[in-house]
């Protein structure tokens, strides 16, 4: 039992806290720091699956820094979100400096059928 709660604890040390700014156009407010932590403790980040089991967490926190995807009608909204959401994710993905997240990112980003993946 003491073996599963010290693994636990340091399982939570593990994770990977990002600070972000959230915009202010969008946040309606003076620009602010917010830490959001993102659990990183149980990912293997040198593989295919860890590395999209961080982009997928990672994607979720947005929603603590940008909150939820405004309506498609509010286009000044959806703008503002979808920068606030790029700026993010670029900046999460920056911080966790796991070269196969990298290119899953970056690989996100391309246009279909085209690759970014950095070559060794």
């Amino acid at each position: 039992m003491k073996t599963a709660q010290r693994r636990i604890c340091a399982i939570a040390f593990a994770c990977l806290t990002l600070t972000a700014i959230a915009p202010a156009a969008f946040a309606q407010q003076p620009e602010r720091e917010v830490k959001v932590r993102i659990f990183r403790g149980d990912l293997d980040l040198s593989t295919e699956a860890g590395a999209r089991t961080a982009l997928r967490r990672i994607e979720l926190a947005t929603t603590q820094i940008c909150g939820q995807r405004p309506g498609h009608l509010l286009i000044r909204a959806q703008r503002s979100w979808r920068r606030c959401h790029e700026e993010f994710v670029a900046r999460a993905v920056e911080a966790f400096d796991a070269p196969r997240l990298t290119d899953l990112y970056l690989d996100s980003l391309a246009e279909p059928g085209q690759s970014t993946k950095r070559r060794a």
